[in-house]
Order: structure tokens, then C-alpha cells, then sequence
């Protein structure tokens, strides 16, 4: 050792002793004065003993000329001064903390250490417990605390514990502490049958028998979940989604999407609050936002409402959150144990309404279409208003709510929201409400976006739409009236969008079918024919329709044409169908047509 202090990072007792150190200086030596080393066991100790029996306490230590000071309880004995002290015959008032000063003689009374100790307790009788034992039920997947109450009395203290019987696999039970712990992974239903017994030198207590039971996770916490998350600093105001899988053991996974982040996630929840309205919670660690910066998460399950409550905090304290819900209908890969959701199970089709936004944002409608299957899954399928293509996979809650969340143009732009389904008396009765946030930023450079160039939003979309039944064999979609060849029985609209001076138009239109068995629906445009209104697509099974049209300009190359599409929707007991048109707008100068920003309009078809 040759530096100007000496360390001894684990002190043993063969380092004690006295230490000098010889310090040189050109031709100049010194020795430094003795410092003593003295090393004492500073382990507690606890000793049980019967009454009237002896007892001796020593101190292990090492080094030279070692004082030693004794007390009971903080209180001195002056006639102990040795390495050990000794009680020849006990009795229960000698039970108490038996420590020792430990220091160096003459040396001004240095203490090395008054953590030395010894726990005594004496017993002249033998100890009991309270009855009956109120074991606490356990559940899966959830810890698990209980000490056994044994009687405080001076001389009967239980200085151990026993127990026949056998736990449950995860749980343990402490023989010194008389403590049942752990995390039980199994239960059955007859519970565990257990027995105690409280023990001290003296005896043991009687047996106190008791069962435990072994809940697993309510059954309504348990499955699959999902919901949205609104816009927030946190996910790019992109908005995003959670997706939660539970299991009867209490463990859960999934994943946080945040805008164009995806991060997942494991853990084991716990049991906060309830019985059978049972809350459960769990820590989400480890999600990360797009620039790196760690989140605080964490998920509440709530067993009644069947919804999972997730809580994002970022680290400039702004709060984020989201609710997912529960697939009631799907709980096992085995068909017979499930619950059909035969309240839900429908084809649906929904109308999706922005608003009139002129020239800064769509005037069209969009549309959707999802299938509820009998184990609530739904893939949905349509297109905003100015042509965005929207898709979603998810499930139905035990309410009808329906997640939807969409990264659009390039993922700069998103729609994010929830739609719910009623659910009537009977499913065809069901509609389709709800609102998402639709947002489409700025271009970017170079970009050769020709439809809201500037973008918009966040705007509200309002969803209405209902159970779209296709028609059967000779009847015609909507409901309409059968009506001779050359007739009209609808009419086909055309609003807004730019169509500027002509300010809309219509087109009458006849639904038919060949033959009266054939189910397949056919249009024709009924004349006079305006704008050169063209059909060219009808789907009566899916109830989607499409064409086109043209505005005639000054010259042939001036003319503008629009494709239109649309969906038929029962909103409340009446059924149209709704859709959009994009028109380019009037060349300026020599810029062409298919420079020119196109406008989204409305588009409709009603019953006469």
C-alpha cells in the first residue's frame, strides 16, 4: 500500500491490528502514530429459550485492547465488562436486546460499534393463536400477503410457526415469521385445507385449521382489448391506438401505437381495488416515443365495465389517455365456449360526414362497410371524401364500440376515433354513430398532390349508418318501386364541390333486374342525360355504386371530368346512399386540367 490512504473494502478479522505509515520526503523520513484496527460480528442474533435455563452472549471480535460495554434493553450492566456476558438461570423478565459497546481502551472512548446484538426471549408457556384465522382469498397471477396473529403474552411469544397441508404452486409459507406469500399460479375448486401451529421452546399452540381460496382473475378482465388514442404532443398528433391481451394468470401483453410508433409491452397485473368489481393494475415499461424520450404507462383493468384504462406521462408532464375495450364475444380458440355476438353479427354500412368545407376541405361524403362475425371480429374497408383510402382490423366491445384508427398520406396524416353500434331488439334495427378526428397536413416539397394541396383539419367526421341487407331475388335495392323500361325510380345529386354557377344537379337513374328471380341489380341512366352522367359500377350485394361525369368547358380540353363513388346506408328506417365527386377546378392561364386542384363534392341517390 503506497498511496496517502489506506482502504480495506471488506473488513475480516484478520485485518485488525495496529497500522502505521512511513511517509519520506527527500531525505526527510517520518512514521505516522499508531492507528488501532479493531473488527467486531455485527450480525443480530436471536436466541429462544425455555425459563430457567442459562444464558451466554459473546462477542466475536478482534484487536488489540478491546473494551466492552453491556446493556439490556439501552439500560447499562456495570458488572459486564467482558467478551461474554452470562445469565445463569432465565426468567421471562430477562427476555430483552441484549447489545455491547465494543471500543478501544484509553482511547479517549472510541466506539467501534454498538450494532452488535442479541434478541433474547424466554418462554414458560406455550403460545397461541387467534382464532378463527381470516385467511384472505388469493387470486391468480396476484401477490399474496398474511401473518399468522399469534398471541403477544410475555413468556408465551411464538418464536416459530408449522403448517401441514398443501399450497397452491406459487406460495410459500415462512416457518420463523409465520408468513403465507408468493403468487399462486393454480387453484382448484375445493380450495387448499391448511393447518397451524404456533411453537416457542416451551410447546406449541393447538392446530388451527383454515382454507384458502384461489380465485382466478374475473373472467371479464380477461381477454382481448382495444381502443383509440387521441391527438396528443405524445404520438405527433397522429393519435394512435392500444392493443391489450390478458390472461387468467393476471399477466398481460400488447402494444402502444403512437402515431407511427409501434412499441409492445409485458408485465403481471395486480390486484388494486374490489373483489368481484375487481380494478387490476400493471406498469408498462419501456415505451419510448419517436424522438427516444422515455414515457411513464401504466393499464387499469376494470372486471365490471370490461374496459382496460391506459395512462401515458411524458416527461414534460403532459397526460395522455386512451381507453380499450373488452371482446366479450371471443374467450377461447373452442367455438363452444364462447357467446356468440349474435346482437352484433350484421353487414353494416356507414355514411362519414365532415361537413361542408368549400375550398379548404371535402364536401363529399365517405363511406365504410364491416362485417360483425358471431366471434365480434370486423374488417372495415372505405374511402374519406377526398378519395383516401381507410381499412381497420378490431372487435367489438360489450357495448357496440368499434376502434378506428388510420395513418394516411404517407403516415403525416391520420383519421382516429370510435364509432358505436346500437344494439336494438333486432339486429337489422342497429346503427352506426360516432365521430373520428380527420387530419391531412401541408405538402411537401415536390409533392404532385392535386386534391387539398394545403391540407386540413383536425376536422370532426361525423359516422350514421346501419345494417345493409342486400335485396333478395326481384326486388331492387333501397326499396325502390319496379318501374317499366325508359322509366326513372330514383335519381342520382351532385352538390357543391366547385360546380360553382350550376350549384348541383340530378340525373334520374332506373334500378332494374332482368328477370324477376335474378337478385343482381342493374342501373341505366334515364334521359335526358346531363353532364354525361355515366354509371358504370353497381354492386347491389355490397350496395357500392360508381361513374362519372363531365362539366363542358369553353373548349373539348377544357372539359372536366369527375368520378364519383358512393355506398348505400340505412340511417334510421330510411336508406339512400351517399358518396363523393372530385372535380378539377377551372384551368387558370396555361395551366392545365390535371394541374389544377381537384374539389370533393356530395353525391346522392334517394327513394322516390
Amino acid at each position: 500500500a503506497t498511496g496517502s490512504s489506506y482502504v480495506i473494502p471488506k473488513a475480516a478479522f484478520s485485518d485488525a491490528g495496529a497500522y502505521t505509515c512511513v511517509v519520506k520526503s527527500g531525505l526527510s523520513v517520518r512514521t505516522s502514530a499508531v492507528a488501532e484496527i479493531g473488527v467486531v460480528d455485527a450480525t443480530p442474533k436471536v436466541l429462544n429459550i425455555k425459563s430457567n435455563t442459562s444464558f451466554t452472549a459473546t462477542v466475536i471480535a478482534a484487536g488489540n485492547g478491546l473494551a466492552y460495554f453491556w446493556r439490556k434493553d439501552g439500560a447499562p450492566f456495570l458488572n459486564q465488562t467482558g467478551k461474554t456476558f452470562t445469565i445463569g438461570v432465565t426468567g421471562v423478565s430477562n427476555s430483552g436486546l441484549f447489545t455491547c459497546d465494543v471500543s478501544f481502551q484509553g482511547g479517549g472512548g472510541n466506539t467501534l460499534t454498538t450494532g452488535f446484538n442479541t434478541r433474547l426471549n424466554v418462554s414458560d408457556a406455550a403460545p397461541g393463536l387467534l382464532q378463527p384465522l381470516g385467511l384472505p382469498t388469493a387470486y391468480i397471477g396476484q401477490s399474496y400477503f398474511y401473518r399468522l396473529p399469534a398471541f403477544a403474552i410475555p413468556g408465551a411469544l411464538a418464536t416459530g410457526f408449522s403448517m401441514s397441508g398443501a399450497l397452491p404452486k406459487g406460495m410459500v409459507f415462512n416457518r420463523t415469521t409465520g408468513v403465507l406469500s408468493g403468487r399462486p399460479t393454480v387453484t382448484k375448486s375445493s380450495g387448499y385445507p391448511l393447518s397451524f401451529r404456533a411453537i416457542n421452546p416451551s410447546g406449541s399452540s393447538a392446530a388451527v385449521g383454515a382454507t384458502l381460496t384461489v380465485n382466478v382473475v374475473p373472467p371479464t378482465a380477461v381477454g382481448v382489448f382495444a381502443g383509440p388514442l387521441g391527438r396528443s404532443v405524445l404520438n405527433g398528433n397522429l393519435g394512435g391506438r392500444i392493443d391489450l391481451t390478458t390472461a387468467a394468470s393476471g399477466s398481460f401483453s400488447g402494444s402502444i401505437t403512437l402515431g407511427t410508433v409501434k412499441r409492445s409491452f409485458r408485465n403481471q397485473l395486480l390486484l388494486s381495488a374490489g373483489q368481484g368489481d375487481a380494478i387490476l393494475r400493471g406498469n408498462i415499461s419501456g415505451i419510448r416515443l419517436a424522438d427516444n424520450t422515455l414515457v411513464t404507462a401504466y393499464v387499469e383493468v376494470f372486471a365490471a365495465e370490461q374496459v382496460a384504462r391506459v395512462t401515458l406521462l411524458g416527461a414534460d408532464g403532459t397526460t395522455l389517455l386512451g381507453t380499450a375495450w373488452r371482446n366479450p364475444w371471443r374467450v377461447s380458440r373452442t367455438p363452444a365456449l364462447n357467446n356468440p355476438a349474435t346482437g352484433y353479427a350484421a353487414n353494416y354500412t356507414v355514411r362519414l360526414d365532415a361537413g361542408q368545407g368549400g375550398e379548404v376541405s371535402p364536401d363529399g361524403y365517405g363511406f365504410a362497410s364491416f362485417t360483425v362475425s358471431s366471434a365480434g371480429l370486423l374488417t372495415l374497408a372505405g374511402r374519406l371524401p377526398d378519395g383516401s383510402g381507410i381499412t381497420g382490423r378490431t372487435h367489438v366491445g360489450p357495448e357496440g364500440q368499434v376502434l378506428v384508427f388510420n395513418l394516411l398520406y404517407g403516415n403525416r396524416g391520420s383519421q382516429v376515433g370510435q364509432w358505436g353500434i346500437g344494439k336494438a331488439v333486432a339486429v337489422v334495427d342497429n346503427g352506426v354513430t360516432g365521430s373520428t378526428s380527420w387530419l391531412k397536413p401541408g405538402p411537401l416539397a415536390g409533392s404532385k398532390d392535386t386534391v387539398y394541396r394545403a391540407g386540413f383539419g383536425p376536422l370532426g367526421v361525423t359516422a350514421a349508418g346501419g345494417v345493409y341487407v342486400a335485396p333478395t331475388a326481384g326486388n331492387l335495392v333501397m326499396g325502390l318501386p319496379v318501374v317499366a323500361e325508359g322509366q326513372s325510380n330514383t335519381a342520382i345529386f351532385f352538390l357543391e364541390g366547385g360546380l360553382g354557377e350550376l350549384g348541383g344537379f340530378s340525373q334520374g337513374l332506373r334500378f332494374f333486374t332482368r328477370t324477376p328471380l335474378e337478385a343482381v341489380n342493374r342501373v341505366s341512366v334515364v334521359g335526358p342525360v346531363t353532364n354525361g352522367v355515366r354509371v358504370t359500377s353497381l354492386d347491389s350485394r355490397k350496395g357500392t355504386f360508381g361513374g362519372s361525369f363531365v362539366i363542358p368547358g369553353a373548349t373539348a380540353a377544357l372539359n372536366r371530368s369527375a368520378p364519383f363513388v358512393g355506398q348505400v346506408v340505412k340511417i334510421g328506417a330510411v336508406r339512400e346512399a351517399f358518396g363523393y365527386f372530385l372535380l378539377p377546378g377551372v384551368p387558370v392561364g396555361t395551366e392545365t386540367v390535371g394541374t389544377v386542384a381537384k374539389r370533393s363534392g356530395k353525391v346522392g341517390i334517394s327513394r322516390k
